[in-house]
């Protein structure tokens, strides 16, 4: 297999067709977008005018409050149903968005190695048949975390409250409290590499070969294992671009960031002297904006990741279509 080349191809194919930018942008968005010094003339009392801007704030918050236990107990509970309701129906709406659009990047890709012509309406649809398996392989391969948390947490609830009445060393809780947690953190530490290592060959064995989700990720982990070599190299190549990648763009975004938050913290303590309700309204539409800012930056790396690996993927694979040629797969008209 020619790593270099592989490597060169993943970026004609990303930069050529950049409408698969905006599935990455929509699986960044759906997935989640240092001492800071201000160089202050020293004349200015900015301290106190944000202590003065909290005092402000403190006042106009008191009748809010008034108001909300004033609230009746049958209403908090329509309200509260209703934010459940909504939180419920986002978490839903995301599973489906993210999961399409990763399955509609896949697809593409292999698609488009094949020598199909797509766009981005195209490659988004060709995520509706895949999406809830996808859907189903994450809840199948985060189902044992789910079970060692219930489990260790189960048993020291247990632990605790049937030897309640059983006098014991306060001065050792903190130590067994902490061996709990270093237990807990190297298992869901070494599962999580576990799952980093096949997740990203389970997935287009099931998208790509249309297996099932059991068979999916059994296949993955003996994809990984039969190809361990071809995958770290591919792994290593990748990573060091990525190092250099971070080292060339961290400044801007830094900068970029900084600047962000200084415009926050400027905006939010100017309006939260004038009226608290205007202020928390521009922290949550500066929120919103930073969110969609982040998702348009890790967009075009996401995208890039799931190109590099599907066509990884179909190389080592040495993967049957009319684009195989002495066992390396093609990219025809990227």
């Amino acid at each position: 297999m020619d790593y270099i080349q592989n490597l060169k191809d993943s970026v004609k194919l990303w930069w050529e067709h950049k409408y698969l930018w905006l599935l990455g942008m929509i699986v960044a968005f759906f997935s989640g977008g240092s001492n800071f010094r201000n160089d202050f003339d020293s004349s200015s009392d900015f301290p106190g005018k944000v202590e003065h801007g909290f005092d402000q704030a403190t006042q106009q918050l008191d009748p809010i409050v008034q108001s909300i236990k004033s609230i009746p107990e049958e209403l908090w509970i329509v309200i509260g149903a209703i934010c459940i309701s909504l939180l419920i129906i986002w978490i839903l709406i995301s599973i489906y968005i993210k999961n399409k659009a990763k399955s509609g990047l896949v697809k593409a890709t292999e698609k488009i190695t094949n020598g199909s012509k797509l766009n981005f309406k195209k490659s988004w649809n060709l995520g509706n048949k895949y999406w809830l398996k996808v859907f189903g392989q994450n809840v199948l391969l985060a189902l044992p975390i789910i079970i060692v948390v219930l489990i260790i947490f189960g048993s020291m609830i247990s632990i605790f409250y049937t030897n309640r009445d059983i006098s014991f060393d306060e001065s050792s809780f903190p130590i067994i409290l902490s061996l709990i947690v270093i237990l807990l953190c190297a298992v869901l530490g070494l599962y999580s590499i576990f799952i980093g290592c096949i997740k990203p060959f389970a997935l287009r064995k099931l998208i790509i070969e249309d297996q099932s989700v059991i068979a999916s990720i059994n296949q993955g982990m003996r994809y990984f294992i039969k190809n361990f070599t071809e995958i770290l190299i591919t792994f290593l190549l990748k990573l060091v671009i990525t190092i250099l990648t971070f080292l060339v763009l961290a400044l801007p975004f830094l900068a970029l960031f900084l600047l962000f938050f200084m415009v926050f913290i400027l905006g939010f303590v100017s309006l939260i002297m004038f009226n608290i309700i205007a202020a928390l309204i521009y922290a949550f539409l500066l929120l919103v904006i930073f969110t969609l800012f982040s998702a348009a930056i890790q967009g075009p790396f996401v995208t890039f990741h799931e190109l590099y690996w599907t066509l990884t993927y179909l190389r080592i694979n040495d993967y049957k279509n009319k684009s195989v040629s002495k066992g390396e797969v093609k990219l025809t008209e990227i």
